[in-house]
């Protein structure tokens, strides 16, 4: 599971594998701490606690079938450089 990608570890995260969702938590708690510290010390234990339940639903939640393919990513971005 080390060399497993965000979307790979999102896939079996929503197949019901915890350890996977775990390790998508633990890839972003760092950024989770550092944006929690500017928060009042009193509250950034409860932010930190909810930022991490609402990524939890978001993962679980996450629609991939809406993933574009590189073809299409590549064709937004000349889109978005002919406005």
């Amino acid at each position: 599971m080390e060399n497993d990608t965000l979307l790979d570890l999102v896939i079996k995260a929503q197949q019901g594998d915890r350890d996977a969702l775990y390790q998508i938590l633990h890839q972003f708690s760092p950024l989770i701490k550092k944006h929690s510290r500017m928060a009042h010390p009193s509250d950034q234990e409860d932010l930190e606690q909810s930022i991490h339940e609402k990524l939890t639903e978001k993962i679980l939640s996450y629609d991939l079938s809406r993933i574009p393919s590189f073809t299409d990513f590549i064709s937004s971005l000349d889109r978005d450089e002919t406005k």
